[in-house]
């Protein structure tokens, strides 16, 4: 593999029991790349060099796929639920040394990134999804179109070890033909590359573990990702949506219509291809990743102990507290301090003596803007900011 992604280094990472395999080069900002179905982290082969250049890209592969562990799938889902795969990728990157990073998912890959960064929400700083809406759009609005272009959601989660081994009798007859019919209009893929996907699913453990994803998403990560919609909680970071607009996400949905009711900061756009982006228009891909991946952040952490904060405020300038800022969504935290000061202090929330202008989003009333403060030992951005 190494001759398919000069440059990068190979490690096979223990995480909680399961092997995870990955390739990394470069240094700066960390990003995490995931694949889809029926790939590996080669898919980022055109893509995941440009990258490098100022970042420190690490690319994985999930649970149950590549040269990443197989554990056995259990009768809950819970081995291959979305929750759990996403753990593996968290505890990756820690064990990495990264606490917090950048992250990009396709497919499959996006959908274990979604669950990462609602989980885990101070770990993820931004977040790119690769040509898919959330699991949970698509099992609640299933449409004869839909069914027909993802005939595999349905055929992959069918117990029995009926689609296990119907794919056995022939892997490369398979991934032939599912990456065939999402290609785009002319596209192709990699002899050499195709060759390492069929060479993945000629063991009998990448089957059962793919299978068992598509089953724990028909079930298990149904109920998580209804669980997350009904208590209201949506990603928080800034998330790029990209999609082909020659394949079903650009033809059956409004893609970022969709994620506006999971996510609170949403761009993106459709781009000249089919289901595999990364691998149809590589430079497309790459503009798009590095323009977003680049994007001017506040050296801010993640607030979740602002206990000290108020005082540390109130030692710098006339504020007031505002006790209901709690039931912005977070009602087991302290207030914060914000509004109505005469003068900032010289830490403010940009590292400049200005203050910082957010939307509080209220659950139970109209929004209601505030200028927020922080702390002067430890700048650090609100959650809601």
């Amino acid at each position: 593999m190494t001759a398919l992604l000069p440059g990068f280094e190979y490690q096979r990472v223990e995480v909680e029991g399961v092997t995870v395999n990955c390739a990394t080069a470069g240094s700066g900002p960390p990003v995490l790349m995931l694949h889809g179905y029926p790939q590996n982290h080669l898919m980022w082969r055109d893509v995941a060099p440009a990258l490098a250049e100022d970042h420190t890209v690490v690319l994985a592969d999930l649970r149950g796929y590549g040269d990443s562990g197989k554990p056995e799938p259990d009768p809950a889902g819970d081995a291959y639920s979305k929750r759990s795969m996403a753990r593996d990728q968290l505890g990756l990157m820690r064990e990495l040394g990264f606490a917090q990073f950048q992250l990009v998912g396709h497919d499959r890959g996006a959908r274990v990134s979604h669950r990462l960064t609602l989980d885990y929400p101070e770990a993820v700083t931004r977040l790119a999804v690769l040509d898919i809406v959330p699991t949970r759009h698509i099992w609640h609005n299933v449409t004869r179109d839909m069914a027909t272009a993802y005939y595999h959601w349905f055929f992959l989660p069918v117990g029995n070890g009926i689609p296990e081994h119907l794919i056995g009798a022939d892997p490369g007859f398979w991934v032939r033909s599912i990456v065939g019919a999402l290609l785009g209009q002319g596209a192709s893929l990699d002899a050499a590359v195709m060759e390492d996907y069929i060479r993945c699913f000629s063991d009998p453990r990448t089957i059962a573990g793919s299978c068992a994803d598509y089953r724990s998403a028909a079930t298990i990560d149904l109920v998580h990702d209804d669980e997350t919609f009904a208590a209201g909680h949506k990603l928080e970071c800034p998330v790029l949506v990209l999609w082909g607009s020659q394949g079903f996400v650009g033809r059956g949905y409004h893609p970022l219509g969709v994620w506006q009711e999971y996510a609170i900061d949403v761009r993106g756009e459709a781009l000249p291809t089919g289901h595999f982006l990364p691998e149809e228009s590589p430079p497309l891909v790459t503009a798009a990743l590095r323009t977003f991946l680049r994007l001017p952040s506040a050296p801010w952490t993640r607030l979740t102990s602002p206990t000290t904060t108020p005082a540390a405020v109130r030692s710098s300038c006339s504020s007031t507290v505002i006790p209901s800022i709690a039931a912005c969504g977070r009602p087991s935290w302290p207030p914060f301090v914000a509004a109505s000061v005469s003068s900032p202090p010289t830490c403010v929330a940009t590292g400049t003596a200005r203050s910082r202008r957010a939307r509080c989003r209220w659950r139970s009333s109209p929004p209601t803007s505030v200028t927020c403060w922080t702390a002067r030992a430890s700048p650090v951005r609100p959650w809601w900011a």
